[in-house]
């Protein structure tokens, strides 16, 4: 689908599979972000590099704590899965709790 934006004073034609009011909610935010970096005293050029490397930093550090949530839940399946192999070995072991028990009186 193709999106008419304008950002900052620039149009801008894009292709996206995502639905239209989500790129304009983005367009949004990147017009947000540059306005408050001009306001901040950077020229037009400098405040879109600002915004750019914002959003670098943001994505690097939200890539680096999912990576670190995959982590944590793959140790956790990985214990929660030990646990049941366990209760299913003694399940199956001759004496475990499922044995049936014999009594030579």
């Amino acid at each position: 689908m193709k999106h008419e934006l304008h950002i900052a004073g620039q149009h801008l034609t894009v292709r996206s599979t995502a639905d239209a009011s989500y790129v304009r909610g983005m367009a949004t935010m990147l017009e947000e972000r540059v306005r408050r970096a001009e306001q901040q005293g950077a020229t037009s050029i400098h405040a879109w590099m600002i915004v750019a490397l914002g959003l670098a930093d943001e994505s690097s550090r939200l890539r680096s704590e999912l990576d670190a949530l995959r982590g944590a839940v793959r140790e956790r399946v990985d214990a929660a899965l030990g646990l049941v192999e366990r209760a299913q070995s003694l399940e199956e072991a001759p004496n475990g709790p499922g044995a049936a028990e014999t009594c030579d009186a």
